[in-house]
């Protein structure tokens, strides 16, 4: 977390022949107050640090002003944030739009004295805005055999319903750092086999729990269901999660798989 704090000066009374807000009245009413207008930023995850009164920032991210620490008593805030944005509160979150170097001022009243600071923030592309896409992690195809699908076969003790896991990384950041979060796989399923045998997948999360499952039988029919496609579009945390192809019923079922995620910046 990046804190950067810039403090402005404190500004004096009215002008002479300025109306006096307070009373209505003309004349000036200079002021001994000691006010000063005082600029903290915090940036999450981005640990710029500020050169020459500039701060940077890349397009999208919120960026928190907070003029909460100025001094002076009972204090009005004014915000300019140099796109055509404006505040009013202690502290305001701002997130800029495009490209850009852009002056920030903060004005602070206390009656009719004022203070004012100001500094740069220089916007850049940098990478994606939070919650666009990034990108499809594709992989080849994975092919196998799976021997024994018939649960009162003879050797059901040893091979029960056969299956196989197939290892999927689910990634925390893209392959040019940007961090990303899964958001959605597609599992495609090729079976095949004399036999005309049951596949189906499962997608299972790093603690084994079944996220989503093919059918095995045909929907339309009582015919076995060889083919499938799988899809699940849900947050999925970055870890070692499996799809796991499994063979109900049959012998020396063929299959391919392939898996498709789509990962979209945090």
């Amino acid at each position: 977390m990046l804190v950067v704090t810039f403090a402005g000066c404190s500004g004096g009374g009215d002008d002479a022949g300025s109306k006096d807000a307070a009373t209505g009245t003309g004349g000036s009413t200079p002021s001994s107050a000691n006010v000063t207008a005082v600029i903290k930023v915090t940036i999450d995850g981005n640990e710029t640090t500020p050169v020459n009164g500039t701060i940077a920032a890349i397009v999208g991210a919120n960026l928190t002003f907070d003029g909460s620490g100025s001094n002076g008593t009972n204090l009005s805030f004014a915000w300019d944030f140099g796109d055509g944005a404006t505040g009013s509160n202690a502290s305001a979150v701002h997130a800029y739009g495009a490209p850009g170097l852009f002056d920030v001022t903060l004005t602070v009243s206390q009656g009719n004295a004022t203070g004012t600071a100001s500094l740069a923030v220089n916007v850049t592309a940098g990478g994606p805005a939070p919650g666009s896409f990034v990108g499809t992690d594709k992989k080849p195809p994975v092919t196998g055999t799976l021997l024994f699908g018939n649960p009162n076969a003879v050797n059901a003790a040893t091979y029960g319903y056969d299956h196989v896991d197939i290892p999927v990384k689910i990634l925390a950041a893209w392959t040019d750092g940007t961090p990303v979060v899964a958001k959605k796989i597609v599992i495609k399923l090729d079976g095949s086999g004399a036999a005309a045998p049951a596949m189906g997948v499962y997608w299972r999360d790093p603690a084994g729990a079944n996220k989503a499952t093919s059918p095995f039988v045909s929907t339309s029919n009582t015919s076995p269901q060889q083919d499938a496609t799988l899809t699940y579009a849900a947050d999925m945390p970055a870890g070692d999660w499996v799809i796991r192809v499994r063979l109900q019923i049959g012998v020396q079922g063929a299959y391919s798989v392939t898996r498709d995620v789509d990962y979209f910046a945090t």
